[in-house]
């Protein structure tokens, strides 16, 4: 998933794992420590 446009607002643009179980959503830690991570091909800095 990825949120891409919010309009007249100020919100994060960190990537993070999430996960969708039974309990609902559970947002993770963000992932700082990579780059390229939308290109489909993560490297850890």
């Amino acid at each position: 998933m990825s949120v891409v446009k919010i309009r007249a607002s100020a919100h994060s643009d960190a990537i993070r794992l999430y996960d969708i179980d039974a309990d609902g959503i559970a947002i993770g830690a963000s992932l700082e420590e990579y780059q390229g991570i939308l290109t489909g091909q993560p490297v850890l800095r």
